[in-house]
Formats: structure tokens, C-alpha cells, sequence
């Protein structure tokens, strides 16, 4: 069995992303779609057909309203980045079910979202 993974760890404002592929991770940030996925040769090929592997680290500072989405490989596929940038500009709170809602006909698939909101005065 071979397999992708992404990994997030959050501290405060900071994002933490650990990839092996197949992975896909989509920064949001002021109305743009950035796709994040490994870059590294040795996180190139999915977990389970080598002994040893790296995976591929990455650091996100979030800001006001940005969005970090993880997905599973099929669902990655499926979405382009309009309907990613249509889906992630909703409010936090409405992103995720309006990206599920794209994907009802997808079986077997996820998707990790997470929402920063602007700060209150």
C-alpha cells in the first residue's frame, strides 16, 4: 500500500504543513489560490514504496481572512481553482460545507480547513 500524507501543526498564527505525495494543500490569501504541494525529491513518491522518506516542510504566516485548505488526492482533482477561490472566500464558517457540497459525488475524500477571521476592534 502506498500513500500520501499532509500534516498541519498550528501555533498562534503560524502554520506548520508536512507533505509526502500525493498531497495537496491551497493557501487563500486576499482572493488568490495558491496550490502547496511537496517539492522535495525524496517527498515525491508516496509512503509505502521506499524504506525511508522526507517529507516536505513548509511555514505560513496567516493573516486577517486567509484560508489553508488540505484535501485528499480525488478531491484536488476535482476542484478547480476557481471553484477553490469561489468556495474559500465565503466565511470560515461556510467554506468547508460549500466545498462538500462540490464534492458529494466524490467517494471517499476529506478536506482540513483552516479559517483565520479579522480582528475585532
Amino acid at each position: 500500500v502506498a500513500a500520501g500524507v499532509s500534516c498541519l501543526a498550528l501555533r498562534e498564527n503560524e502554520v506548520y504543513l508536512a507533505q509526502v505525495a500525493p498531497a495537496a494543500a491551497f493557501l487563500y490569501r486576499a482572493g488568490v489560490v495558491m496550490r502547496i504541494e511537496p517539492s522535495l525529491p525524496d517527498a515525491l513518491e508516496p509512503l509505502g514504496l521506499h524504506e525511508e522518506f522526507r517529507p516536505d516542510f513548509s511555514r505560513y504566516e496567516l493573516e486577517d481572512d486567509d484560508r489553508l485548505l488540505i484535501l485528499s488526492p480525488r478531491l484536488a482533482d476535482i476542484l478547480d481553482e476557481d471553484e477553490l477561490a469561489q468556495a474559500l472566500a465565503l466565511p470560515g464558517e461556510e467554506a468547508l460545507p460549500e466545498l462538500y457540497r462540490r464534492a458529494k459525488d466524490v467517494p471517499d475524500c476529506g478536506a482540513l480547513l483552516v479559517a483565520t477571521t479579522a480582528g475585532q476592534d
